[in-house]
């Protein structure tokens, strides 16, 4: 899916400040770390997104997309934290990790409806 065309067609819009820590956050501490706000209609959700130190420029809206609908997806597959636990391979903080992708993919939900959320994370379903 082309989410530079998802975001353009769905009206998507986001903006960024820079942020001291991302608190679902953890690997590399030279990460560089925002608040984004992504917008749709008249909703909204608030999620913090990090970025490593080799991407110089802002977060894009369809960066965020896409690491929110991986997240999302692998949540819905895997809803149960033991078994998201062994696709994702155990880890320092991955219960944290695990309660934020979660909360994560509710507010992605809530944003984008049923229908848009499923087609986000699963393609087009026509």
């Amino acid at each position: 899916m082309d989410l530079d065309l998802f975001v353009e067609e769905n009206e998507i819009t986001m903006s960024a400040i820079p942020a001291d820590q991302n608190p679902g956050y953890i690997g590399n501490s030279n990460c560089r770390h925002f608040k984004v706000v992504l917008k749709h209609k008249r909703r909204q959700m608030t999620t913090y997104f990090s970025m490593g130190p080799a991407h110089t420029g802002w977060p894009r809206t369809h960066q965020v997309l896409k690491c929110l609908a991986d997240d999302s997806a692998r949540i819905e597959n895997t809803p149960d934290f033991d078994d998201w636990e062994d696709e994702m391979g155990y880890f320092r903080g991955a219960w944290a990790a695990w309660k934020q992708s979660r909360m994560n993919a509710r507010k992605l939900k809530n944003l984008l409806g049923d229908e848009l959320y499923d087609k986000l994370l699963w393609g087009d379903t026509e």
